[in-house]
This record gives C-alpha cells, structure tokens and sequence, in this order.
C-alpha cells in the first residue's frame, strides 16, 4: 500500500527533465572575467591554478610577483613554499620572496590538515578570504609530495578557494595531474623546438600556433606566452 501511494505522489511531482544547478557550499570564492576586470589583464580571477614554464633565469619569479601586485580584491594572505626555505639562522635560505611579506613559508608542501586549519577560522557570513600559495623550484618527488601536491591543485584550489602559482623549469617534469587541473599557463620559449609541438597538444592549441606566436613576439629570453582557459 505505501509503495502505490509513493507510485503516486512521484506522477503528481515528476522529476525535473533539466539537471538542477545545486551551489556547493565550500566553493565561496567565484571571480569571473568581467569587464572592469579585463582592464588590467594581469588580475586573474580568482581561485586559477598558474603555472609559470621556463628556464633558469627567465623571470618566473618576478612575474608571479607581478600577478600578486596587480590582484583586485587583494590577497589577504600570501603562502609561500620553496624547496630553500630555512628557519636555521646559522643557514639561511631564499630571501627572494621576503618583500611580498608572506603570511608563512615552508620548505615541502602541507597536507589537507594544513589547509583545513588555515581556513577553520573564516566567518561564513563574511567576504571570502582570498589566499594565494606560491610554489617555486620543488623538485617533483617523494611519494608524500607528490600526494599533497595532487590534492592542493585538485582539492584545494576549488573547494577551499586557494589560488595557486607553481614556477618550474621543465613542462615534462610535473606530475600529470597538476598539469591537466591548471587552467593558465604561462610559458618562455622552449631551446627544443619540437617540445613546442608538444606543450601545444598540452594546452589545446592547434598545431603550429604556438610556434608562430613565439616567432612573432618573442624577442629575447624574459619573453613568454600566457594561456588562459578560465571560463566566463
């Protein structure tokens, strides 16, 4: 008997025929491109997940600064992890970051714990905190790292509104899935012409475009090609 009236309360209230957009509470961090935005092309909307490619010397680290500087609303903090940080006062390591005053450096990448901590103080009602982690020079190795840095660009970044940049010299060299989440990409030109080819198919661009546009605007070695499949 429960079954028939069940039967029939699902005839006079059928399902919908669309699929129901449902907001997911964790994700409070939503910029898209706007207008006003585009008129400073260097402020991304934030979370993005950014990966700046490109050999010793190029400027990775400056332009990450750079995207910093130029952030509207304002990171209101700032992590920093770098394979040369150090607290030994006996040998220091990188001052490079020291001017953008950053909330915390540390030398590997955290777990989801970290980062669950760091957001366990934000007010629901409030604006949401905009965080940026900057990421340079980690080697990509260690099964631990390679776990953390898996979830901080899958996880992280969406669900906890992080916005990321990784600098790195090699394109190959970084584990697939950081790779497929990351949706700017930042590139100097390759030395091997045929890795251009390559990073082409990795971006989703037409083959041969990317070496045109290299050949046509790019003069010296502090030149590079941003990608940028941020939707809206």
């Amino acid at each position: 008997m429960p079954r028939k009236k069940e039967a029939r309360r699902a005839e006079r209230h059928p399902p919908p025929q669309v699929i129901v957009p449902y907001d997911c509470s964790d994700k409070r961090v939503k910029e898209k491109w706007t207008a006003e935005r585009a008129k400073d092309l260097a402020n991304f909307p934030s979370p993005f997940r950014m990966l700046l490619l490109g050999p010793p010397g190029g400027g990775k680290s400056t332009l990450c600064k750079n995207v910093v500087i130029h952030q509207r609303p304002r990171f209101q903090e700032v992590f920093v992890i770098h394979e040369d940080h150090s607290n030994d006062e006996a040998a220091p390591g990188t001052t490079e970051y020291d001017d953008l005053e950053p909330t915390l450096m540390m030398s590997d990448v955290p777990d989801l714990k970290f980062w669950n901590a760091v957001c366990a103080e934000d007010d629901p009602d409030k604006p949401p905190v905009k965080r940026l982690v900057i990421l340079d020079d980690l080697e990509m190795k260690g099964p631990e790292r390679l776990k953390n840095l898996q979830t901080l660009f899958r996880y992280v970044s969406s669900h906890k509104g992080f916005s990321l940049c990784l600098n790195h010299q090699n394109f190959f060299g970084l584990e697939p899935v950081i790779k497929k989440v990351s949706n700017i990409f930042v590139i100097w030109k390759p030395r091997d012409r045929d890795e251009i080819g390559r990073i082409e198919k990795r971006v989703g661009m037409e083959k041969g475009v990317l070496k045109e546009i290299f050949d046509a605007v790019t003069n010296d070695e502090h030149d590079c090609i941003c990608v940028d499949h941020t939707r809206g």
